[in-house]
Formats: C-alpha cells, structure tokens, sequence
C-alpha cells in the first residue's frame, strides 16, 4: 500500500504508482504533503506500507522524528529524484536497521523512465550513498571524456544508460513526434559516478555543476557537501567561471564558510561570496532550481 508522497506529474511519483499498480498493490491517493497533519492521519488510517521520497522529502522527514511516530505498517522508504546528503542517508539507513524497516536507495532519470539502479537494504549501512547495481535488463557503465570506457573502480566518469527503457528524445511541438529514435537506446545521463570493487555505483555530482578557479576544477555539489559536513548547516552553491557564490538562509557566519570551504580547496576565502536567502525556489517535487538563482545572481 503505496501513498502518494511525491506530486504524479513527476516522473518519480509517477514510477511510484505504477509499479505498485503493475503488480496489483494498492497505491493511496491524497493531495496533503508530509508537512500537513492529515499526510499521516492518512497513512495510519490506511494501514500505509510504503513511502517514496526525493532528498528534500527524507530532510524533511528527519526533523519530524519518524522514529517516534506510530506507525507500525510502515516500512518501507524508497528515495530518488537526486543526491541525499551523506548524513541524511547514514541516519535513515541507522533508523532502518533500528526500527526494522527497509531504506532503499534508487537511481534513474526522466530519460529513462525513472528507476534503473537499486541499493539492497541490507546493503544500506556498508555502501553509504550508492544507487547500487543497474535493474535487469538495464546496463550501467562510466566513460571518461574521451568516451573511452571506464573499467577501474574509483575512477569517475560519465554515467551511461543502456536498454529497452531508454527513452527515444524529446518533444517540444507536434512534428517532433514524427522524429526518429534519437538516443537509440543510449542515454548520457551527465552524470559523473564511480564504481566500487564490488560494481556498486555512486554519484558523485553533474558534469554542468563544475566550475574553474584559478585553474582548477571544482565541483559545486561536492563544495555544499563539504560546508554541510563541516557546519551542519544546508547551503547551496553556484558560480560560474571564476566566481562562486554560497547560498545560505543564516544571517550570520559568513566568514566562517568562506573560511570552511577555502580550508578544504586550499583557495583564498576571498573568491568566494555568501549571500543570505530564506527561501530557495524550487520545483513542484522540490528539486533546487539552480538555473533560477544562477540568472538571479549570476546574470545567465
């Protein structure tokens, strides 16, 4: 018995449903988020087994304590639709073993109907932050940017995905139905991962989530990973060539993240900004929109 955590315009929730309904389970439809109330006064009313949900979901879900909440049919806590921070996948993998639940981390793209890579349960607390193994059916693979394949473990490259749910292309207006197979059957995901020794794949950011200071490269995902490792705190990082700009929604300690994050790169803190926001935007299923606060602040 599936509940409808995720909005079913996006691809996530979406998949979500028809899964469950492809094999005959039952999927509960409400339009309450897990901010409201009447979420869980339906889930326990309904006996509800499985929750799906994007990072913003579990961070969400984590500062209400699900722990503590009686809920005894439900165990089951899928995640998807991007990168958990590390810490966030630690504590739900911990409260599953704890609580006798099943956390499961899954990977996929639009492109490629949704979920094609799955991390067992019981794998959850020994692979921090892998999406797992491709699905049957479905290949996986890493190349460098010379599109030569990858077949080291720890070696980063693009993520690849092969198979029969590998999407044809895109349609924007009527004649692009009349268009042929375009990705036939391959999908560059942009996507940079690595493989473990026991073929275990991990994401490590987005190709287009680079940027060059001084020369080097440096990735805007892993830069929010360190500051949120460090400071405890959620921030968000774009930039653009050589300027990069931290995302906050505390008034204070600025100086400390500039510091924080040129420690780590071994920058000036000078070339960094902070900038204070409240509130990010974001998607209807909660992605951050980047593009937005890079035209904002960014002029692009």
């Amino acid at each position: 018995r599936s509940i409808t955590s995720l909005p079913l315009n996006y691809v996530m929730g979406l998949n979500a449903m028809m899964s469950h309904l492809i094999v005959g389970a039952t999927v509960l439809l409400t339009s309450a988020n897990l901010m409201e109330s009447e979420f869980w006064e339906f889930i326990k009313a309904h006996k509800a087994t499985n929750f799906t949900g994007v990072p913003f979901s579990y961070d969400l879900l984590l500062r209400l304590r699900p722990e503590r909440m009686n809920f005894p049919h439900l165990t089951t806590f899928a995640q998807g639709g991007g990168k958990l921070r590390e810490k966030t996948f630690q504590r739900m993998a911990q409260l599953a073993q704890e609580q006798d639940w099943r956390f499961i981390a899954t990977y996929g793209t639009t492109e490629t109907t949704a979920r094609c890579a799955f991390l067992p349960p019981e794998l959850a607390l020994t692979k921090t932050l892998s999406i797992g193994r491709a699905i049957p059916n479905v290949t996986m693979s890493l190349v460098d940017d010379t599109g030569t394949l990858i077949t080291s473990p720890h070696t980063e490259g693009e993520l690849i995905i092969q198979g029969n749910n590998v999407s044809m292309g895109y349609a924007t207006k009527r004649e692009d139905l009349l268009k042929d197979d375009e990705f036939k059957g391959r999908y560059e995901t942009g996507d940079l991962a690595f493989f473990d020794e026991d073929g275990f794949f991990y994401i490590k950011g987005r190709n287009r989530r680079f940027i060059k200071m001084l020369g080097t490269r440096i990735g805007l995902d892993e830069c929010e990973q360190i500051l949120m490792d460090l400071f405890n705190t959620k921030v968000t990082c774009i930039g653009k060539d050589d300027q990069l700009l931290i995302i906050t929604p505390e008034a204070e300690g600025h100086a400390e993240l500039r510091q924080g994050l040129a420690n780590k790169l071994k920058l000036q803190p000078s070339l960094f900004k902070v900038i204070q926001l409240d509130e990010l935007p974001r998607s209807s299923n909660g992605k951050i929109l980047y593009h937005q606060l890079e035209t904002e602040f960014l002029g692009s």
